[in-house]
């Protein structure tokens, strides 16, 4: 049973309580408020591990218990976000050894940080045992102190979670600075996987091309230079932070088992690149009883659609289980102490609830309450202002949370069925990472792709290597795909011989999962069901520009390298430049459908019952720059296989489906403009209400109801049969 079943509404609340903010002695007024005024149903408490534990064996949970009393009189639900990266002092002292190491060899001394005004950043390095043993030693003390309380719904176990100081506000910092952990205890627990996957040094010395005389010879990459020894340090990174939070899940849910411990993730990759922070959400989400994202569109110029991406991701690592929005924006965003983001509106309340609710969203959290009162954060973030003035986003988050929970009954149950499957799989973040220091390309190759998605009105579901067992879906879009391993090509060949559709970029599987090249691409047997192979590739964009010795920024003389442009035929006739790489292709049973001059570009081919398109150059990337004729022959592929539910022009409309009464959600991306469309509905509705202004009737006629939506807008229409 889902917590919302249990508590018969949205959870819809806000991040309350960071020590130091907000002042003791102003509790019961803030939380009637929250409870009263704005009519949230939920707060969250931050409970920071070096605030409450600040000598061995002494803990303070007074104020905590404070905010718990209040909370148990007036109604509301409490969920605490236990915080281990604040550790004590007294910890550091007595194991200055557990200091996180750096890949330049600084040990990183406790202090503050943005979000960690009251220091302990960035803890200490949990491969240490003296580390783990005192934080569960705290958790167990916490919990036993509050499982009492009837407010309390459940626990978020570990905030944001991945390699801790990667995030650390050094702003003078290299990558260098921003790469952990090489403290002593990390190095040999990396030597220990290592020694459970390989087995015996020769194998893998022969993996990643050394000449070590036993595990003991090995450190971890601290430069750039070879691909496997990174490919596996980031894997062993992967395994070690899914281990600990599995580790904090399972203190938490034996001293309390009846209610939720989750966990929400900082980034939502492939949207955010941010390789060194060694996320692998999919893993991460395993470990816990639900999952959720922060969320933060303002900060990061996110437009709606790229939004909308992040939410489904998001529910595609959650794998069926219930997802969160666990960190919305209240107010501006603090872009490093002196700059702030734009100021969140009303509108965006409005829109980032419902973009929320369609994509199957099932609580929403805003990161904060009140605005933040010191450090790099401060000013910034909250829904009401440091000195207690209502905001208009702060009214606006009220009238949604009770319009949400008015018409939950429709969509409690509602989780949307994707269209189409994506495929992203982090070991091509560590490869770009290993390859030249960052993994942006992945991520705008995958943001192009998912542009497309949304804009022909559908849905995506993102798999992994692991998880193609999930596959379900019509049609499988596999971006940038640098590194195959050969039970996934298995997976993708099968999926084509059963009748899926693949629609793949050039340079598939380029290298094995050891970050070695193959010699035919696509590599594992994918050229059968291609029927074609790769002829050698040219670097080629319309950026291309030699790097050294040339002082007027000229492009290279052969127009080759220059992303020329390639003409499609088949299914439209279209034209795009190319991006990244042009590959020629050479035929062995495809049909070629696009070209530059004489060379085939673009190629299509029937294998069992399904289909193949491929292209030689990064599609994904021309999608990112927005080429249109990019668009219009990915939109043609799309429309050709599958169909939503209710389709626009210039609007994005959703459809959640009831039995008898269903909510339309039609949202305008544009930033400027107001635009008016007539949207074809399913059969069967006889009356449409504006849910949000003030259930006007909206007249249906033929099945068709035509709706204005104003700049970054929505609107919202309760049909019924």
């Amino acid at each position: 049973m889902s917590i919302q079943q249990k508590q018969k509404a949205f959870i819809y609340g806000t991040q309350y309580y960071r020590v130091p903010n907000p002042p003791r002695d102003q509790h019961q007024y803030h939380l009637k408020r929250i409870k009263n005024e704005l009519g949230f149903n939920t707060v969250k408490l931050f409970l920071q591990w070096n605030t409450q534990n600040i000598a061995p064996d002494k803990y303070d949970f007074e104020e905590m218990e404070e905010i718990f009393n209040i909370c148990n009189r007036e109604g509301l639900n409490v969920f605490v976000n236990t915080n281990l990266e604040t550790c004590p002092y007294w910890l550091e002292r007595q194991s200055p050894e557990a200091r996180y190491v750096s890949a330049n060899g600084q040990a990183i001394e406790l202090g503050p940080n943005g979000q960690a005004q009251t220091g302990g950043y960035p803890s200490l390095c949990f491969h240490n045992n003296i580390v783990r043993d005192a934080a569960e030693k705290y958790l167990i003390k916490l919990v036993g102190t509050i499982k009492g309380n009837k407010s309390l719904i459940g626990y978020d176990c570990w905030n944001e979670p991945h390699l801790e100081p990667a995030w650390m506000d050094n702003l003078w910092g290299n990558m260098g600075d921003r790469l952990y952990c090489y403290c002593n205890a990390s190095r040999v627990e990396f030597r220990k996987w290592l020694a459970t996957k390989y087995n015996n040094i020769g194998i893998l010395n022969s993996t990643w091309a050394r000449s070590y005389g036993g595990w003991e010879d090995i450190n971890p990459p601290n430069r750039h230079g070879n691909y496997a020894d990174w490919l596996d340090w980031i894997r062993f990174w992967f395994d070690s932070i899914s281990e600990h939070l599995s580790f904090r899940y399972g203190i938490i849910k034996k001293e309390d088992p009846e209610k939720f411990v989750m966990s929400h993730s900082g980034a939502v990759p492939p949207f955010l690149p941010r390789p060194n922070a060694f996320i692998n959400n999919w893993s991460l989400a395993e470990q816990v009883d639900m999952w959720g994202t922060s969320f933060a569109p303002k900060f990061h110029n996110w437009s709606m659609s790229m939004s909308a991406g992040v939410i489904d991701a998001t529910r595609s690592a959650a794998r069926g289980k219930e997802i969160w929005i666990s960190e919305m924006t209240g107010g501006s965003t603090s872009m490093g102490g002196f700059k702030k983001s734009p100021i969140t509106r009303p509108k965006d309340i409005r829109a980032w609830n419902w973009l929320s609710v369609v994509y199957g969203v099932k609580a929403i959290i805003y990161w904060c309450y009140l605005e933040e009162s010191t450090g790099l954060e401060a000013g910034s973030f909250g829904l009401i202002r440091y000195n207690g003035k209502n905001t208009e986003r702060a009214q606006e988050a009220a009238r949604q949370a009770n319009l949400i929970n008015k018409y939950f009954y429709i969509f409690k149950d509602y989780t949307p069925t994707a269209d189409v499957a994506i495929l992203y799989d982090p070991d091509n973040t560590s490869l770009l990472f290993a390859m030249e220091n960052k993994d942006d390309r992945y991520s705008q190759s995958h943001s192009g792709y998912y542009e497309a998605v949304w804009e022909n009105d559908l849905y995506a579901k993102y798999i992994t290597y692991s998880s193609l067992e999930d596959l379900r879906e019509k049609i499988l879009i596999v971006p940038m795909c640098l590194t195959l391993p050969q039970d996934a090509a298995d997976h993708i060949k099968n999926f084509v011989e059963k009748g899926g559709i693949l629609v793949t970029d050039a340079r598939m599987g380029l290298f094995d999962e050891s970050g070695f090249l193959q010699s035919d691409i696509p590599s594992h047997g994918l050229a059968d069901i291609a029927g074609l192979k790769e002829d050698e590739a040219f670097y080629s964009d319309p950026g291309n520009r030699p790097e050294l010795n040339n002082p007027g920024n000229l492009p290279w003389p052969d127009e080759i390298y220059s992303g020329p442009e390639i003409s499609i035929t088949s299914p439209i006739q279209t034209n795009f430049r190319v991006h990244g790489y042009l590959t020629p292709l050479l035929l062995e049973g495809a049909e070629c459908i696009g070209k530059w001059k004489n060379i085939c570009l673009a190629a299509h081919n029937d294998y069992g019952k399904g289909e193949v398109y491929y292209f030689g150059t990064y599609l994904g990337l021309a999608l990112s720059q927005r080429e249109k004729g990019a668009f219009s022959l990915v939109s043609a592929i799309l429309n050709k296989y599958v169909n939503p539910a209710v389709r626009g022009n210039m609007l994005r409309p959703r459809l959640i489906e009831g039995d008898n009464e269903s909510l339309l959600v039609v949202f305008n991306v544009d930033k400027l403009k107001e635009f008016s469309e007539t949207i074809i509905l399913p059969g069967g509705y006889k009356s449409a209400y504006d849910v949000i202004n003030n259930r006007k009737e909206i007249v249906i006629e033929e099945n068709k109801v035509k709706l204005s939506v104003e700049p970054e807008g929505v609107r919202v229409l309760h049909l019924v049969k």
